[in-house]
């Protein structure tokens, strides 16, 4: 019975770290596509404003 608890504990924590890892990377692009926009944004208006 300790073993089988065990081993569903083990798959869990691995479900875990899983959600967790994906969470962090989905951040991180999310971050990473914030700024592209904001550098986007003021490159146009830079572009706009010369004009």
């Amino acid at each position: 019975m300790a073993m089988i608890n065990a081993a569903l504990f083990g798959l869990l924590g691995e479900e875990i770290l899983a959600t967790l890892l994906l969470h962090r990377i989905f951040l991180l692009i999310l971050r990473i596509s914030v700024l592209a926009m904001s550098r986007l944004v003021t490159f146009i208006s830079d572009a706009i404003s010369c004009f």
